[in-house]
């Protein structure tokens, strides 16, 4: 993996993501072969907890998610509620970016 995509030297309480940098990363609470979870906070509303999967950009698996989850929020489907999606270049990381919402243990 290139160093752009580590977020382990970078401050979390420095780093907001999503629309208008709503979100802060709280803590890391997971990992895989194509990225990584954190749990964050609204900024404006702390009482609201999210999940945010991070991924090198140059993947896709987090733009197919988006879409799948997308297609079947539409039908009713049980599926996480889909906050923001996007590519996360300012801060130098290079990363795409999903912001969901938080889910229990799976």
């Amino acid at each position: 993996m290139s160093s752009s995509y580590s977020l382990r030297n970078y401050n979390l309480e420095e780093l907001v993501v999503g629309v208008g940098e709503k979100y802060k990363l709280v803590e890391k609470i997971g990992s895989g072969s194509f990225g990584h979870i954190y749990l964050a906070t609204n900024i404006s509303n702390a009482n609201e907890q999210v999940a945010v999967k991070v991924e090198r950009k140059g993947q896709e698996m987090l733009l197919n998610e988006h879409r799948v989850y997308s297609a079947v929020q539409g039908i009713g489907a049980p599926v996480p509620q889909l906050k923001w999606y996007g590519p996360d270049v300012r801060q130098g990381f290079d990363i795409n970016i999903l912001v969901m919402e938080l889910l229990g243990n799976s």
